[in-house]
């Protein structure tokens, strides 16, 4: 809903390539991929376990669910279109949500990220310490 209320990411995801009549919308298969990407799941088979799921549809407003082989060929087909798109979407979801980025007294703006540390303390790479 937030997407769809503070960019303009459906009509431009439509403007990219278009589409039979009968077909997801492009903004469909952009939206079951950032909400899979929202629920920490990158691959496109992930998709799979939300085919039947009537609070995942319903929440995103979609009248169908992509399937993985329909969200990897679009995804594939339409990539550099949907960069772009994407990308603009993301500076125009800041700037409409009027969130406050503001630099730190060094400059620097922080920022906050979930990562997974590997433990590489018996491995034997070139490259390789401790994280």
């Amino acid at each position: 809903m937030a997407i769809n209320q503070r960019t303009n990411l459906a009509a431009d995801a439509a403007a990219v390539s278009p589409v039979r009549r009968d077909a997801m919308p492009h903004a469909d298969i952009l939206a079951s991929y950032v909400a899979l990407l929202c629920l920490g799941k990158s691959d496109f088979e992930a998709i799979d376990a939300f085919r039947d799921d009537p609070y995942f549809l319903e929440s995103l407003g979609l009248g169908h669910v992509p399937s993985a082989a329909t969200l990897r060929q679009r995804l594939d087909a339409n990539a550099a279109g949907f960069q772009d798109v994407v990308m603009e979407a993301s500076i125009e979801f800041l700037r409409r949500s009027a969130a406050a980025i503001t630099p730190l007294s060094n400059g620097l703006v922080p920022l906050d990220a979930d990562v997974t540390p590997m433990n590489n303390a018996k491995t034997k790479k070139e490259g390789v310490s401790l994280t």
